[in-house]
């Protein structure tokens, strides 16, 4: 892609064309960046005991 990751449209690449080192340290830290966007979009719904049984 040009412009590769500094210059993606994807908000969720936002960050990662500046990351120099690719380990499990960086990719842990991506991971939960976004975790904690995809609990903003997609929250846990709140169910009553009764409707969670039903599941």
């Amino acid at each position: 892609m040009q412009g590769g990751l500094r210059e993606s449209p994807l908000k969720m690449n936002e960050g990662l064309g500046a990351c120099e080192v690719w380990n499990e340290t960086a990719i842990q830290a991506r991971a939960d960046k976004l975790a904690l966007n995809t609990n903003k979009v997609w929250p846990i719904p709140q169910l009553e005991f009764e409707e969670f049984e039903a599941c």
